[in-house]
């Protein structure tokens, strides 16, 4: 019995050894794998931070170890989007491209199978449009003349070339209608053509090599009525605006937007007054005092905002303004009261304007005026 029971902790003492010994080894190659996952994600960080801070020396250095690049998926804002608010996955070749890395981006497609027209986690952009937001022309032509990238692909907004119209590079704009047609009346999910983006960001040389392909015959409008006219209007956009003028015929009066706004209500709304004096002085506006759907003249929109030199050419221009009720009954002193514009209130009051007129709900201006400005208002009325 002794021998038996020794021989048997002396097998039970084995066999706990090389449980512990397998237990040890298992736990050795889970140590390793574990710091050999560490070990990569560290490198990829590291490359990603290269690629976002546009540091070359650094990427092509920590890219060839990166294990299989083409799957990195990278969180990231390009500065050119306007249109996406957060942040989203691109790959290592769309920020190649939009860094203008064209050697890299060749590398990327040839050595590590990255897809050119690969697009980021949400389906929207492919690397061809981070090369046009980046003003790259070299990766443009590369992408498109021997990766056979498609310049008119639309995979969420705009295509490439209505992203070249967005960024404003001419002679990137002039590439893709000399060389692939691209079509300058073409339209974005919103319904806006190359010209409405030109127009947008104030691209002047863009909107005159639009004009100079001969096909833009007519302005369209966008989902929201607004035609490219608007938008040069409503930002201020003088030469646009007196540009667009001259190539194409167009009567402003009748020019409206979604809500009845001609372009000189968008002017008398945002206070630009080139733009409204080329409009008097051009003649091409029928009637100043045009409504919108609100009942609104541009003089009401220009006492609104405050703009006294525009209300002060306004009235110049048109004698016959004083009984402008828009649809709640109100006049322009109206609404120069109520957002406490004294200074555009005796403008009106100056020259006419019925401090007593009352509008639907009864209120004259001296009613609807802020309480903070009242009292400087009932000053004005006594001086009168």
């Amino acid at each position: 019995m002794g021998v038996c029971s020794t021989k048997g902790v002396a097998e039970n003492r084995k066999q706990t050894f090389n449980s512990k010994k397998m237990l040890v080894r298992q736990g050795t190659k889970k140590f390793f794998s574990q710091s050999h996952t560490d070990s990569e994600s560290a490198l990829v960080k590291e490359c990603e931070k290269a690629f976002k801070r546009q540091d070359l020396a650094l990427a092509e250095k920590t890219l060839p170890q990166v294990q299989d690049p083409s799957s990195v998926k990278i969180l990231y804002q390009p500065d050119w989007d306007r249109h996406c608010l957060n942040p989203r996955h691109f790959s290592f070749l769309h920020l190649a491209a939009g860094n203008g890395w064209l050697g890299l981006c060749k590398k990327l497609i040839r050595k590590f199978k990255s897809r050119p027209n690969v697009t980021d986690d949400m389906g929207f952009y492919t690397p061809l449009h981070f090369a046009v937001g980046g003003k790259h022309q070299s990766v443009i032509q590369y992408l498109l003349e021997e990766e056979k990238c498609d310049p008119h692909c639309l995979q969420f907004i705009v295509t490439p070339f209505q992203l070249a119209c967005t960024v404003g590079n001419a002679s990137i704009v002039d590439y893709f209608l000399s060389v692939w047609n691209c079509n300058p009346n073409s339209f974005d999910d919103f319904l806006n053509t190359p010209l409405h983006h030109a127009v947008s960001r104030g691209h002047l040389e863009v909107v005159l090599s639009l004009f100079a392909t001969g096909e833009i015959r007519s302005l369209h409008c966008n989902k929201d009525g607004d035609t490219p006219l608007h938008i040069a209007a409503r930002l201020g956009h003088y030469h646009i605006f007196v540009s667009i003028l001259s190539h194409i015929e167009v009567n402003l009066s009748r020019c409206r937007n979604s809500i009845g706004d001609t372009p000189l209500h968008e002017a008398a709304r945002h206070g630009h007054l080139p733009v409204i004096k080329y409009i008097m002085q051009a003649g091409d506006f029928d009637d100043i005092h045009v409504i919108n759907s609100l009942g609104n003249t541009p003089l009401h929109e220009a006492s609104s905002g405050n703009h006294s030199k525009i209300v002060e050419l306004l009235l110049h221009e048109e004698d016959h303004c004083l009984l402008l009720h828009n649809l709640e009954g109100n006049t322009p002193l109206h609404l120069a009261c109520k957002k406490g514009h004294l200074s555009t209130a005796q403008l009106l009051m100056n020259k006419g304007f019925d401090i007593h007129a009352k509008n639907k709900d009864n209120q004259s201006p001296i009613d609807v005026t802020k309480p903070i400005a009242k009292g400087h208002l009932e000053q004005l009325l006594q001086q009168k």
